[in-house]
């Protein structure tokens, strides 16, 4: 990826260069349908940007700088405040160079560092990348297993949880707010995050998550400001019917006051202990023992969002989640299909094996 003798690293905004750099994003395997990414950074003198790609490495790629859209073939352009921007292949991912110095990225697999916290920069010495304000999250294909949304001073917020291979991800309007992993032998899992109000307050949220191994289900709840905030979408089924309605929170007077702050997360505790029990024992009343023992094997019924969840025991004894599906069948199949990563000596129940 050496640049020619003599050749400059950048050129104006949508201008393109003729030269070997070109040449090197046609060996990543990065697809046309996935080849776009957003990312944000701060610059010294001019604050927070945000720039996106589209097509990278295609003749149509198209770059979009703090709203501006424009055409542009090269890997090397002007940025904000004249800034030299550069795209390079990273692996199977791209990485954005601003003045010499890599944006934060998110990676949303399991990390070789061991560092599953959101930022991931355990491994990066300080001044040798810029951090981004933003993680967005629209260009990453997060496996979204549950959607809330509410409402804070007249202004409608979205919060997304994302599981899969032992990951929690939280989404807060479009933006990725927490990660948490968790050990095979976890039962329960806690995200904290912030939504910050139109008025420059913080509200506390949590999302639990709780391992009930009497139904083999893995349970979601999100509170705000010590609010439960009820799920109006499931990947399996989407939209629940009929629709829910965005929950109202309503901020303290006092909601600034750290005092006040401490004892509005105290109390988003306790409503989130008391609402997950109260859950628990609907569930326990609407869930019919007669249905869940005909389920196939390696399937389980969720009554709270109606649908049904695919676990396996792992070798270590462990549960392994697989996803939640809008059938049985479907769930039951991606369970078969585990069976050789996860359990291969597991035997499958004759009269459920066809």
């Amino acid at each position: 990826l050496a640049r020619a003798p003599g050749e400059s690293r950048r050129t104006p905004f949508g201008a393109l260069r003729i030269g070997p750099w070109l040449r090197a994003p046609s060996a990543s395997p990065r697809s046309a349908a996935m080849a776009s990414k957003v990312w944000s950074f701060l610059l010294p003198d001019s604050g927070s940007h945000t720039l996106r790609v589209d097509h990278i490495g295609l003749p149509e790629q198209r770059i979009t700088i703090d709203g501006v859209e424009e055409s542009c073939s090269s890997m090397t352009f002007s940025g904000p405040s004249s800034s030299a921007c550069e795209l390079r292949p990273a692996g199977k991912d791209w990485a954005l160079y601003v003045n010499g110095l890599m944006v934060e990225d998110y990676t949303l697999e399991r990390r070789q560092t061991k560092d599953e916290s959101l930022r991931n920069l355990r491994s990066r010495p300080d001044g040798s990348y810029l951090i981004q304000p933003e993680i967005h999250a629209d260009t990453y294909q997060l496996h979204v297993i549950r959607k809330f949304r509410f409402l804070v001073q007249g202004v409608l917020h979205e919060a997304h949880i994302a599981h899969w291979d032992w990951i929690w991800q939280v989404v807060l309007d479009g933006n990725l707010v927490e990660r948490v992993s968790h050990k095979t032998n976890a039962n329960t899992g806690k995200a904290h995050f912030e939504v910050r109000t139109k008025v420059g307050t913080r509200l506390p949220g949590v999302v639990n998550m709780t391992w009930q191994p009497r139904k083999s289900i893995w349970r979601y709840d999100l509170t705000v400001a010590g609010v439960t905030v009820p799920m109006y979408w499931t990947k399996a089924n989407g939209e629940l019917k009929p629709p829910v309605e965005p929950v109202v929170i309503i901020e303290g007077e006092a909601a600034g006051d750290e005092a006040a702050a401490a004892q509005m997360a105290a109390d988003a505790d306790a409503a989130e202990l008391a609402a997950r029990e109260a859950a628990e024992e609907l569930e326990e009343d609407l869930a019919s023992p007669t249905a869940v023992q005909q389920l196939p094997q390696g399937v389980s019924y969720d009554p709270s969002s109606g649908t049904y969840q695919a676990n396996i025991r792992a070798q270590t004894g462990r549960f392994v989640f697989l996803g939640e599906f809008s059938t049985p069948n479907e769930a039951h199949e991606r369970y078969l299909e585990a069976i050789p990563l996860h359990n291969p000596s597991r035997a499958v129940a004759p009269s459920l094996a066809g």
